[in-house]
């Protein structure tokens, strides 16, 4: 349970914003449904840490998949009746 302040601010949960992925710096909207109250996280703002969240993650795939191609532990090709090439050729 959250206590709200004097200043009107109110704590979300840490349980409940990692499992929702609320963020500091998200923003969130309001909503009034009956007599509940409803926060929303508002989506339409992109959050520049989430952006170099994914860069460190892609960065740490590709790593990863350079390490198993140089070790040989990588799995032989599937022919997918489709190559990388017929991608951009669409």
């Amino acid at each position: 349970m959250a206590k709200v302040t004097s200043k009107l601010q109110v704590s979300i949960p840490k349980a409940i914003a990692d499992e929702v992925g609320i963020r500091p710096g998200d923003s969130l909207s309001w909503e009034l449904i009956g007599s509940e109250l409803r926060a929303r996280r508002d989506d339409s703002t992109l959050n520049v840490r989430d952006v170099l969240d994914r860069l460190r993650e892609f960065d740490a795939a590709t790593a990863r998949q350079d390490l198993r191609e140089r070790s040989g532990d990588f799995a032989e090709v599937v022919d997918r009746g489709w190559s990388r090439d017929d991608l951009y050729a669409r």
